[in-house]
């Protein structure tokens, strides 16, 4: 029997992944004269709520080591894309990163629950869950991919936006071309209100609405606006469809190479950075928001009655995650 040199190729590409995910777990913790050097991936612009948490994440980190721990935040997508730096952290690669929880999704679907349109009733509602009894529980989830959560970020309420009319109900999304993650559940809402869901990769939409090889997206306000997409769609529902919260994490080994003390402090610097970014955020939006109306925005704000329209066309997705109608119910009933 005879193999084609292809399929050779990618044996050997696949066992080259392999050995070097061993290696890379295998590897000391990077330092510097005595200095721990911890690298953090961010794929957000320099200025951006997130990545001005993580420098003060950083900054907090290393006056309460006595500068033995030095986190270096690397911005707008340097060290790859979030599902890359998810895999790079898990094999020790990089050491952290801010991601959100959508390509989190990829390695452990529960995460997909806390992420189901129309599901938490605010902001405050959302952190009540994220940092309670649940919340921790999915932090410490991630150990068993050789990871560990330290602090939620906000990443805001999202809405639709798009180049071509006003929306305000279902039907008017009927043929549009709109942008989602990689992530199933957005998809079927997608499909479900209408429109024809397309995943790309963040940096890519701003060219594909330019071109018309999408009509629109979703995203928060600074999304909206810190990337120019206002400028080509000029038409923004305020749905609130969707709120995906944030996660720092950190590789574990790197993490267990650290003492007591030190963990103790990255975990009380990543929680106060979070709250800084949460106050940055709603400061940004406001911002944003203004952006988007001096430079023509067409701003439509959804009634209760049409808000309700859409978030009938979720309830089939909730179908689809039976198995996890416990946290669903701890979800909802966290008052």
């Amino acid at each position: 029997m005879t193999f084609k040199l292809s399929n050779i190729l990618i044996i050997l590409f696949v066992f080259c992944i392999l050995l070097n995910g061993c290696a890379f777990q295998k590897k000391d913790i990077n330092t510097h004269e005595g200095q721990v050097i911890l690298r953090l991936a961010e794929n957000h612009v320099k200025d951006y709520p997130t990545v001005r948490a993580d420098r003060l994440f950083a900054n907090l980190v290393y006056e309460r080591t006595e500068e033995n721990i030095k986190i270096i935040v690397y911005p707008e997508g340097k060290l790859g894309d979030e599902e890359s730096v998810i895999e790079q952290v898990k094999f020790g690669v990089i050491d952290m990163a801010r991601v959100s929880i959508a390509p989190l999704v990829t390695i452990d679907e529960s995460f997909g629950v806390l992420a189901l349109p129309y599901l938490y009733r605010d902001k405050d509602h959302m952190f009540k869950v994220l940092e309670g009894p649940l919340g921790d529980d999915f932090r410490h989830s991630l150990i068993s991919n050789q990871m560990y959560g330290l602090a939620w970020y906000d990443a805001g309420a999202r809405n639709f936006y798009n180049s071509i009319k006003e929306i305000r109900v279902p039907d008017d999304m009927k043929y549009l071309r709109i942008r989602v993650q990689e992530m199933d559940l957005m998809k079927d809402f997608v499909r479900n209100i209408g429109a024809t869901p397309v995943p790309l990769v963040f940096s890519e939409v701003f060219g594909a609405i330019q071109t018309g090889i999408i009509d629109g997206a979703e995203n928060n306000w600074p999304s909206y606006v810190s990337t120019s997409h206002n400028m080509v769609a000029k038409y923004i529902t305020i749905g609130e469809h969707i709120r995906i919260p944030e996660l720092v994490i950190i590789n574990k080994i790197t993490y267990d190479r650290l003492t007591e003390e030190q963990q103790q402090i990255i975990e009380e610097c990543a929680k106060e950075a979070a709250l800084y970014q949460r106050e940055e955020m709603v400061k940004e939006e406001e911002k944003a928001r203004e952006i988007a109306i001096e430079n023509g925005s067409i701003i439509t704000v959804l009634t209760a009655e049409e808000r309700e329209q859409f978030k009938s066309r979720a309830l089939p997705i909730y179908e689809s995650f039976k198995s996890h109608e416990d946290i669903i119910e701890q979800i909802t009933n966290t008052e």
